[in-house]
């Protein structure tokens, strides 16, 4: 049986990478995030769906663009239909 691997992923609204220490900031300190980039992935370059942060969210975790699940806006729903990478990894364990 193989053993399951541990995920965390952030996303943060409004927080630019030059404002964190691991992406070279002289003063801001943020050890956890300092110690979780030195042992994890660290991205140099991300491209969002929307400029939106509910569209860009729904559709980082369907794969999937806002327009085409009906989330337009921050007042939107995804429908509960819609799988997401959350209901791929439960069912991988």
């Amino acid at each position: 049986m193989t053993r399951a691997h541990n995920i965390l992923f952030l996303m943060a609204d409004q927080l630019s990478p030059h404002a964190l220490p691991c992406y070279g900031h002289p003063v801001v300190r943020a050890p956890h995030i300092d110690a979780l980039a030195s042992r994890g992935v660290v991205f140099d370059n991300a491209y969002t769906a929307s400029p939106m942060c509910v569209p860009a969210r729904a559709a980082m975790m369907t794969g999937q663009l806002g327009s085409t699940i009906g989330v337009y806006d921050s007042g939107s729903e995804l429908a509960a239909a819609i799988p997401t990478v959350g209901h791929y990894m439960r069912l991988n364990g």
